[in-house]
């Protein structure tokens, strides 16, 4: 995305978005991961399966932005606040 700060613009170099970001969200891995964080036992437990971590910090381009938000609530404000949310 921000590849045209590295390159000098060239006369006539055409710089549309090849593939929109929308083409690598997964509906299916963030329904999966939204059912993990949902699940009241995994989260009182801090047992949440490895790969939600993974995916979400390492690919995160695979989820909405709606996901992303509610993991780094389940996730990073503490057992109390996740079971409430």
């Amino acid at each position: 995305r921000d590849w045209h700060y590295l390159v000098p613009d060239e006369a006539g170099l055409n710089r549309q978005v090849l593939v929109p970001r929308g083409e690598f969200v997964s509906v299916k891995v963030a329904s999966k991961l939204m059912r993990q964080l949902q699940d009241p036992l995994m989260l009182s437990t801090g047992s949440l399966p490895g790969w939600c971590a993974d995916l979400v910090l390492g690919c995160n381009f695979l989820f909405p932005i709606e996901c992303r938000e509610f993991y780094t609530g389940c996730t990073a404000f503490g057992i109390s606040r996740a079971l409430h949310s």
